[in-house]
Order: structure tokens, then sequence, then C-alpha cells
């Protein structure tokens, strides 16, 4: 019973770690577009808030399907990643207050600072969340 209860968990990290990759790619490709529209002179505020939203709708849904994968595998720095989502939520909604304000070259440099807070909590903390599913899977393997 154990080792199909093992064998279920390592599929589901396994799912995990793709959805993972597939929702940053998702998420650069947004910000990106963001980024460039919020270096155009007359940014259109309305289309970048559509964005906007759309980003803060991948936001949520990702940081809650990340968090039930740290749940399922008892995650140790689970707390601390959650912390970070928190932030990035903070981030956003700045954007968005920015953004009500219409200046343009605030909400661009917010974007790109947003942006590298992102990539750094990627190659850190979603790292090391990875590694960790890893070395799960590699410990079940045994």
């Amino acid at each position: 019973m154990e080792e199909s209860r093992q064998a279920n968990l390592k599929v589901k990290l396994d799912i995990a770690n793709g959805l993972m990759a597939a929702d940053h790619h998702q998420s650069n490709r947004l910000v990106f577009q963001m980024i460039e529209l919020s270096k155009t002179p007359n940014m259109r505020f309305e289309i970048f808030t559509e964005l906007l939203m759309e980003l803060k709708n991948y936001a949520f849904n990702h940081y809650a399907r990340e968090e039930s994968f740290m749940e399922m595998c008892d995650y140790p720095e689970m707390a601390e990643h959650q912390a970070a989502h928190k932030r990035h939520l903070v981030e956003l909604s700045k954007v968005l207050e920015t953004v009500r304000k219409r200046d343009q070259p605030a909400v661009n440099k917010l974007m790109v600072s947003l942006f590298r807070n992102w990539q750094k909590h990627r190659s850190d903390q979603d790292k090391k969340l990875a590694d960790y599913i890893q070395m799960l899977n590699q410990k079940k393997a045994l």
C-alpha cells in the first residue's frame, strides 16, 4: 500500500514540476508584453490594466497551485515561500495604484522591478522547491 502511495505522489510531483514550468513561461510572456507596452509613449492604460488583471489572476492561480504542491510534499520552507508570494501580490497592487495615477514612466519602472523580483524568486525559492521535489523522487526511486 505504501509503495502505491509513494508512486502516486511521484506522479503528482512530476506533474507539479511540469505545471510550474509552464506557468512561469506564461507569466514571462505576459510580463514582457507589459514591459514593452509600458515603454511606449501614450501608453494605453486600459489595455495595460486588462493585462495587469490577467497577471493578477495568473499569480493567484499559480501561487495556489504551487502552494498545494508544497503542502502535498510537506515542503519544510513553505512559510517562507508563501511570504514571498504575498510580497509579489503587494507589488502587483503597487503597479495598479501607479496605473490609476497614469504615471507611465513609474509603471515601466515597477514592471521591470517586478520582473527582476520574480526572476530572483524563481532562481532562489522555486529552485529550492524543485530540488526538494527531485530529492523526494530520488528517495522514492531507491
